[in-house]
């Protein structure tokens, strides 16, 4: 299990370089990278036992940001059919991290419903800041309101520049999680297998 926590760190920290890259040119005039990111858990019922996995995965990514008040804000949401625990975008590392430890406390349960998550997660980013807007997604893709969530990421990318990038961390059957998560990125680039099918069904 320690293994797949890794893997997911690994997998969240690519994105974010990848992304980096994508926008050498602003970052490097910038002097540093500033940006505000949404990690969005699926706190779902099928993720029920992966309580402190997926805390602890999120914990790791966030302690290797460089976050602050003038650099790097970071937020994060547990959902399922409904919001579940909510961390507001903050710069205090500190209070970050002690309130991602408390998320590995409460329990996974109910359905996989993002849209309202993702809406909160958008008003979070619809500040003044004036830089790179990041959603992260750890889910397993079986998800109740794509429809809706996708309209309403689509609509704030027009007038922000929005990224969205999932870690599909789960199994699903025929493959609909990781299509589903595909259409809400965006971008089938910007998804990426935690684990292969075969393994998650071993574990």
């Amino acid at each position: 299990m320690k293994r797949r926590i890794l893997i997911v760190k690994k997998i969240i920290l690519f994105f974010l370089i990848l992304f980096v890259n994508n926008f050498n040119n602003k970052t490097q005039a910038q002097g540093c990278l500033t940006a505000d990111v949404m990690i969005l858990i699926d706190w779902s019922g099928s993720e029920y036992g992966n309580e402190i996995k997926l805390a602890t995965a999120a914990y790791s990514f966030v302690s290797e940001l460089p976050v602050s008040d003038y650099q790097m804000r970071v937020g994060v949401m547990t959902f399922s059919n409904k919001i579940m625990d909510v961390i507001d975008l903050t710069g205090n590392k500190d209070e970050l991290l002690n309130e991602i430890t408390s998320i590995s406390l409460t329990q996974a349960e109910g359905g996989t419903e993002i849209n309202d998550a993702a809406n909160d997660a958008i008003n979070f980013l619809d500040n003044k800041r004036n830089v790179l807007k990041i959603i992260i997604v750890i889910s397993d893709g079986e998800i109740w309101d794509l429809k809706d969530a996708k309209q309403n990421i689509e609509l704030f990318k027009q007038k922000s520049a929005l990224n969205v990038f999932a870690v599909y961390v789960g199994y699903s059957r025929d493959g609909i999680g990781l299509q589903n998560l595909n259409e809400l990125t965006g971008d089938p680039k910007n998804v990426e297998m935690a684990l292969p099918n075969s393994l998650v069904e071993a574990l």
